[in-house]
């Protein structure tokens, strides 16, 4: 669509008919990209809930802590 209108602009006396189909197969592939983009992303069952916080990975804080009891011991040098 961008193509023909493109040259309809830059060309005034190109051809209407091809300026029509190239028109028209655009629409047609705008279309079925976006038939394809909904079969396969799927957006009416894919979506986020506002209202539920998102998971970042860890839920334990710092695995680290927990076997040291909390204090951090320094090495010492012999």
């Amino acid at each position: 669509m961008v193509v023909a209108a493109g040259i309809g602009v830059v060309n005034d006396t190109a051809d209407e008919g091809g300026l029509g189909l190239l028109f028209t197969i655009g629409v047609a592939l705008l279309v079925s990209g976006i038939i394809a983009w909904f079969a396969v992303v799927r957006p009416d069952t894919h979506f986020d809930d506002i209202n539920v916080p998102m998971y970042h990975g860890h839920d334990h804080h710092d695995e680290h802590d927990s076997h040291t009891g909390g204090e951090t011991a320094l090495a010492e040098h012999h």
